[in-house]
């Protein structure tokens, strides 16, 4: 991957994804990979939001990360 790849937002959350969660989607508090989509963040389009069915809890692409 190159630098610039990252000036767009979709790639760089596209990204972020991936390296995160290499193995499949999980939440950051109890690691539960039952989780649902929730549509995607008004002020940030290309951040995705989720649902924690387990530990019933939201959250999204940056949740608990360094960023």
């Amino acid at each position: 991957m190159k630098l610039y790849d990252l000036l767009d937002n979709a790639k760089c959350y596209e990204q972020i994804r991936q390296i995160r969660w290499p193995d499949g989607i999980k939440c950051p508090r109890c690691g539960s990979t039952d989780i649902t989509r929730q549509g995607k963040d008004e002020s940030q389009p290309d951040r995705q939001r989720y649902f924690c069915k387990e530990c019933q809890r939201r959250f999204d692409d940056l949740t608990l990360s360094v960023f």
